[in-house]
């Protein structure tokens, strides 16, 4: 899949957090991965990588997967947001489902709390391919 959003999506990096709950904060998952985990899955990191990656670079925009690819934690993600300020720009692809994209910048998510609730939203699981 991380191959697939690299040749479709054109993304420039790829990171992945397969073993944490969509409500999980962000800050406390994948705390006990190795980077070997993530190479079989052609995927730089974890979300501590993303993380890193996020607080050392300008100008980020991030592309997730559905809402709760991100978090469907308000709270946290505010918190997120907060302390991310190089983060500017999210990107909701959820193409596969709704055949929608929702883009919104850091800004107007954190001076639009009720913006956030949009990401509190899996009742079940997504497929996503067959």
């Amino acid at each position: 899949m991380c191959k697939r959003l690299k040749e479709r999506s054109l993304v420039d990096h790829v990171f992945v957090s397969y073993a944490s709950q969509a409500n999980d904060q962000l800050a406390k998952r994948d705390l006990k991965q190795t980077s070997e985990t993530y190479k079989g899955l052609h995927a730089e990191g974890s979300t501590q990588d993303m993380m890193r990656f996020i607080a050392n670079t300008e100008k980020v925009c991030l592309v997730v997967l559905d809402y709760a690819g991100l978090s469907t934690n308000s709270n946290d993600l505010y918190e997120f947001l907060k302390q991310y300020p190089n983060l500017e720009i999210i990107i909701v692809n959820n193409i596969a489902a709704k055949n929608r994209v929702w883009t919104y910048k850091r800004i107007q998510l954190l001076n639009e709390p009720g913006t956030l609730k949009k990401f509190e939203c899996r009742s079940k699981p997504v497929q996503r391919s067959k």
